[in-house]
């Protein structure tokens, strides 16, 4: 099991996962819209293909962060 704390720039709650759910299977279950908006793993820059690679396989241990940020039309 994997304690993420998952949100946006503006929220913020933990979940408890298996090491085996993708970062999408999480976004989508937390219903964050992630199409429009960079994905973060623990810092770093999620690709599409990471968005489907299990946590486990990416190395995560006990914990980690899963941040969406959207930019806004407003943002330059």
């Amino acid at each position: 099991m994997i304690k993420v704390v998952i949100g946006t720039t503006t929220e913020r709650t933990e979940v408890i996962v298996e090491e085996t759910s993708t970062p999408k299977e999480i976004l989508e279950d937390a219903e964050i819209v992630y199409e429009v908006a960079q994905i973060f793993l623990d810092g770093g820059m999620l690709t599409p293909e990471l968005m489907n690679k299990s946590l486990g396989d990416q190395g995560v241990g006990e914990t980690c962060r899963l941040i969406a940020v959207i930019k806004t039309n407003n943002s330059h």
